[in-house]
């Protein structure tokens, strides 16, 4: 083979390769998407703050069993499962109590500070902050 029928020969190859329709074809792709379902409980309960309340629940099991012929390759086999539940948990947020704490503690731990004194500390505690 000469030189020239090599290079003739090896452009087409290479020509194929890159060219072919088949190699930059689509792929497709399959994303599946969550299923999302709401479902709502009108109801009265009491819980104790910091306590938690089992409402209900709902479980759902299904199966299925197709068969093709008379061997175990032509048949196929499916199943479900779903769970949905409701509960209440509490915590009472009492922010007036809450106000009320920290400043007392504030007043605990700066209270015998002049109001100069206050400031000179809170001065030291935003440079030491923006180190």
């Amino acid at each position: 083979m000469s030189n020239s029928t090599c290079v003739f020969v090896l452009t087409q190859l290479i020509g194929y390769i890159v060219f072919d329709p088949n190699t930059a074809s689509a792929q497709q792709i399959v994303i599946q998407q969550p299923v999302i379902q709401q479902f709502h409980v009108d109801t009265v309960v009491s819980v104790p703050d910091r306590g938690a309340m089992f409402l209900g629940g709902v479980g759902r099991n299904a199966g299925a069993r197709n068969r093709f012929g008379f061997s175990p390759i032509g048949s196929s086999v499916g199943r479900s499962t779903s769970a949905s539940s409701a509960s209440a948990h509490v915590r009472i947020h009492d922010f007036e109590e809450m106000d009320a704490a920290i400043l007392n503690s504030q007043e605990e731990r700066f209270g015998g500070l002049s109001q100069e004194q206050r400031r000179k500390t809170a001065r030291d505690i935003l440079r030491a902050y923006r180190r």
